[in-house]
């Protein structure tokens, strides 16, 4: 059975969906990759420039390109994670982010730089992507001292010793 923080996370994207635009759910697993596949709404222009956006677990910015560079990756440990492919006209972008941990799960978008008559402008994608890494190590105690027979023996005589106390 999947956990309740799960369902709790679709009932906010399913909710939002209306007021939000098209968001598409992913869910992986820890140390697996997803594909953003980012589209322009403003198919007249060309950009200059795209970026990423974490909108909801922790709103940042995750990687600005002006196209014909290198990406800027804001956070140092998804430096080696992250890999940025542009199409031909800029209009489509393909972020693939490796190695997924729980601390990427996020509601990302995308978004496209336009300068109009050095009037800068940004369009968004057309999708909005919802991302679930379920992340195994997280839900796991990292150490602990004892089998679990231990503890529930020693948290059993603890009981009887307040109990007693009381008494």
């Amino acid at each position: 059975m999947r956990s309740p923080r799960l369902f709790v996370v679709w009932l906010v994207v399913v909710f939002s969906a209306a007021g939000l635009g098209d968001i598409v759910y992913l869910s992986r697993q820890r140390n697996t990759s997803v594909e953003f596949s980012c589209v322009s709404t403003h198919g007249k222009e060309k950009p200059f420039a795209f970026s990423l956006i974490r909108d909801w677990v922790k709103p940042d910015k995750v990687l600005y390109m002006n196209f014909g560079a290198s990406p800027t990756i804001f956070n140092e440990r998804d430096k080696n994670r992250i890999l940025v492919q542009s199409g031909g006209e800029h209009q489509q972008v393909n972020v693939n982010i490796t190695f997924l941990l729980g601390r990427h799960t996020d509601l990302y978008r995308c978004v496209f730089h336009y300068d109009y008559e050095n009037m800068f402008m940004d369009h968004p994608g057309k999708t909005k992507y919802f991302l679930y890494v379920d992340d195994v190590s997280i839900r796991q105690p990292q150490a602990s001292c004892c089998p679990p027979k231990q503890i529930a023996i020693s948290q059993a005589k603890e009981a009887e010793a307040a109990v007693a106390f009381k008494d």
